[in-house]
């Protein structure tokens, strides 16, 4: 199991192309993941992104690495932004404390993104 393993959820109440172009806009992301470097697995359009996270510096000393995701799922007149965090040290462990800090820092994190999200094509939408 990862150290860092992150599942999040966030509805927002917009069309589905309008959630997709704001993840795919690829300056939101050194904003929301600035210790992040990050490469393309699969961009799915309207269904989300999947990342290669080669280096992760945010919440810890040790560089991490992994995967992220974020999936669009249509849901009651919106979207359900899924998202999806596994990272682990490029080498050794994390200590408990390590782990749970960097664990949380990026769970505050996520929500305060997509709540941006949330707020900013909400409100455009009314």
């Amino acid at each position: 199991m990862p150290e860092v393993d992150l599942v999040d959820a966030t509805w927002i109440a917009a069309a589905p192309a309008a959630v997709a172009a704001v993840v795919a806009d690829e300056s939101n992301w050194s904003r929301w993941w600035p210790g992040m470097t990050l490469r393309i697995d699969r961009d799915r359009g309207v269904l989300g992104i999947q990342w290669f996270v080669t280096s992760c510096t945010d919440f810890c000393r040790n560089d991490m690495a992994g995967s992220m995701e974020i999936w669009l799922e249509s849901a009651y007149e919106g979207v359900v932004l899924h998202y999806f965090l596994r990272l682990d040290p490029a080498r050794g462990r994390l200590g408990r404390r390590a782990a749970r800090r960097a664990q949380r820092g990026h769970a505050l994190r996520a929500k305060r993104n997509f709540w941006a999200v949330k707020d900013q094509l909400e409100a455009a939408a009314r």
